[in-house]
């Protein structure tokens, strides 16, 4: 689903289709934002556009921090980029990878990407664009390095960029903003993660459990109530009881964000657990035990066997 404000939209597809949004949320004035699901090694693209009137916009794009690209939006009611170019005739396509943790604690002293895990889109109104003969150049893709296993922002994607591909050659000229507004007129800021994650956060709905939809209504419970204290499960209990908030509030958000990032690690945990003990089943042979072949009776009336082990 799109994400909504100020009469522009935006969204995320992955491989053709709209990824779905979780916990929608407007963070002020001018931003909305948003949970989606990411798929380790599926390719996206990000569109934006105008709900009713064709405008002339500057659209920046920021990947996990990245200032990645700045798109030409003009006269038109929607666009979309799926990748980034990296020569005159090429491109390397948007795609979730598995983030690479360590345990060198000179990464974890190097300081932490507070973007890790965000599609940011920041929209610009523009008066006119004009083109002036010029060399396009083009900038170093940069990639996520390792990230310390303790981090708390270590999720387990980040946005990488798939092998070159070729696409038509522009002409050699620049666009150039007339008219620039300095500030932008809407954010949209989509945060991923793997939908276990979230599932396991709270923040998307946990699988529908069969067993759990026939019982009797008497006996259903919340699903919440199988999450643990996610965000989600403190949500309903602070719409229940009366909180009394004190100098001790930003030591139970710490713990809250302690116990976030502890269900990560057990997700991100069993996830190379199975993958570790798929990859081990295909490597071991199977091992078939020797079985006698009998031959029909002889003319004699003996049944011989032969043993093949």
């Amino acid at each position: 689903m799109r994400l909504t404000h100020n009469g522009f939209f935006a969204h995320i597809s992955c491989e053709g289709n709209e990824l779905d949004t979780y916990e929608v949320k407007k963070e002020d004035d001018t931003t909305m934002s948003c949970w989606i699901a990411s798929e380790a090694g599926k390719r996206f693209s990000v569109h934006w556009g105008h709900e009713s009137d064709p405008v002339t916009l500057r659209v920046s794009l920021k990947l996990d921090g990245r200032n990645t690209s700045n798109r030409v939006h003009n006269r038109s009611h929607e666009g979309y980029t799926d990748g980034v170019s990296v020569a005159a005739s090429q491109r390397r396509p948007f795609l979730f990878t598995p983030l690479t943790l360590t345990d060198d604690e000179d990464v974890a002293t190097s300081g932490v990407n507070e973007d890790l895990g965000e599609i940011v889109i920041k929209i610009r109104l523009v008066e006119r664009w004009i083109q002036r003969q010029a060399e396009r150049s083009y900038a170093d893709v940069l990639e996520i390095g390792p990230v310390h296993e303790k981090s708390k922002k270590a999720g387990v994607h980040a946005v990488g960029f798939g092998d070159p591909e070729p696409y038509t050659a522009r002409s050699g000229k620049i666009n150039v903003p007339v008219g620039l507004n300095p500030d932008p007129i809407v954010v949209f800021k989509f945060r991923y993660r793997p939908l276990a994650l979230l599932q396991a956060n709270g923040i998307a709905p946990a699988p529908e459990n069969p067993e759990r939809g026939r019982k009797r209504a008497s006996d259903r419970h919340d699903p919440l109530d199988d999450a643990g204290p996610s965000l989600a499960k403190r949500q309903r209990q602070d719409s229940q009881v009366a909180v009394v908030k004190d100098e001790n509030d930003d030591d139970d958000d710490d713990d809250a964000d302690d116990i976030t990032f502890l269900r990560e690690q057990l997700v991100m945990l069993q996830k190379r657990l199975a993958d570790a003990e798929a990859s081990r089943g295909a490597r071991v042979a199977v091992k078939r035990e020797g079985s006698p072949i009998r031959v029909p009776m002889s003319a004699g009336g003996s049944t011989e066997v032969i043993d093949l082990t």
